[in-house]
């Protein structure tokens, strides 16, 4: 040990204990943690009754983009008569921790669907039934929360969708939200104990080690260690976890939330909660408990955060009803800015006024004497062409803006970066 003193190695030989002990336990705990398996049974029957409303579960699978089947499950309110499913009504997506599943779920699904609103599980893909053996706390994870809305938006019983995520589901839920293919779909969220990254969370606990190592500078152990873990969780997992930091993302995100955080959580630290809610680019709305990152959730929680997904998607059902019914409106106004036709001697393109161009095919008996009278026939060539097609797209796209003003926030969320 050359001119070391006995202290000097032990505090040396600490910091390789150390460094150990951490690849192999948070490399496990992220990569792959306890996992949950049960019987389709223990979900309870697929048909059931709710304050004298007659619902079902239905269970199914899909693909998500690495092709791996995930489980999912989807209850929702159907007619007593007919037994169809209620058209068109909100949905809320639960998204369960590292270690969860489907199973985690039930236990929220009655009081959502006692509101009117369905509610869909998943077993992320490494978790529960679902296909797979690593989890990545969120990075791949988004693939199969993806696979889950592009399923939800082709569903004419789902009008729009809150997502409910814990720990893993809410950084899941986050990535998704900030993603521009479901921006408008995702009318509000709940966030329940989620990080801002995963290398803030090694650091956390690598200060919990460092405190007991002498004459070791704090920056110098927690770093190092941070980076043993990391390349450990790049060779069995094949992410690099630096690139799940939430705090970038949450700027972007406009969907109104809610965050949660258990006071008593000593795996992932409130203050995490608290730093993702200064930098939410959205409403936002932040609530402590009692408890640590594990335990069940106190009702007074489970009861505002219910509250608080079926007072934002009711109010947003009813913007995208009205913006529905101004698009159909819209259309059926045959608003031609500009048309195409050739004409039949030179065959050279001719743009019509939208109103001349109406009346000029309504009466086919018009001769083109006639037509020259009320028709401006513009020879282009191709430049000109474009920059009028142009013209046109910028045109439309200001009165769509126009109709759609008093929701903008619902369909086109704007980013102020």
């Amino acid at each position: 040990l050359g001119g070391w003193s006995r202290d000097e190695a032990f505090a040396a030989a600490q910091y390789v204990l150390m460094i150990k002990d951490m690849e192999g336990i948070f490399a496990d705990l992220i990569c792959r943690p306890p996992r949950k398996r049960y019987s389709i049974e223990e979900l309870g029957p697929e048909t059931f009754w709710l304050n004298g409303d007659l619902y079902i579960r239905k269970d199914f699978q899909l693909k998500n983009r690495s092709q791996m089947s995930i489980a999912c499950s989807h209850y929702f309110p159907v007619c007593k008569k007919s037994g169809q499913a209620k058209k068109s009504i909100p949905c809320v997506v639960y998204l369960h921790g590292n270690s969860g599943c489907r199973l985690e779920a039930d236990e929220l699904a009655d009081d959502f669907l006692s509101t009117g609103i369905s509610f869909f599980s998943v077993d992320f893909a490494g978790c529960g039934v679902s296909d797979g053996n690593i989890v990545t706390l969120g990075y791949r994870e988004r693939e199969d929360l993806e696979a889950i809305l592009d399923y939800l938006k082709d569903d004419s019983c789902v009008s729009n969708v809150a997502l409910y995520g814990r720990s893993m589901g809410a950084a899941t839920a986050l990535l998704v939200a900030s993603d521009d293919r479901y921006y408008a779909f995702i009318s509000c969220m709940v966030l329940d104990s989620c990080y801002c990254s995963l290398r803030q969370v090694l650091l956390d606990h690598a200060c919990k080690f460092t405190g007991h190592i002498p004459l070791l500078p704090y920056e110098t152990v927690a770093d190092s260690a941070v980076e043993v873990v990391r390349s450990a969780v790049e060779a069995r997992a094949g992410f690099d976890l630096d690139t799940l930091d939430l705090l970038k993302v949450a700027s972007l995100c406009q969907a109104p939330v809610l965050f949660g955080h258990a006071s008593e959580d000593h795996l992932v630290n409130a203050a995490h909660s608290y730093r993702l809610y200064r930098e939410y680019g959205g409403e936002k709305d932040i609530t402590i408990f009692k408890g640590d990152h594990n335990s069940p959730r106190p009702q007074d929680f489970t009861n505002r955060a219910r509250d608080f997904l079926v007072k934002k998607l009711k109010s947003a059902e009813t913007d995208f009803n009205q913006i529905r019914k101004r698009k159909r409106i819209f259309h059926r106004m045959k608003f031609h800015l500009f048309k195409n036709s050739a004409l039949k001697a030179k065959k050279e393109p001719v743009y019509k006024l939208g109103a001349v161009a109406a009346r000029s095919e309504c009466n086919g008996s018009t001769t083109s004497k006639e037509q020259s009278q009320e028709v401006r026939e513009i020879k282009l060539d191709d430049h000109t062409n474009f920059f009028l097609v142009l013209v046109g797209s910028i045109v439309a796209v200001v009165v769509l803006y126009v109709l759609n003003f008093g929701n903008m926030g619902v369909e086109m969320h704007y980013r102020y970066l």
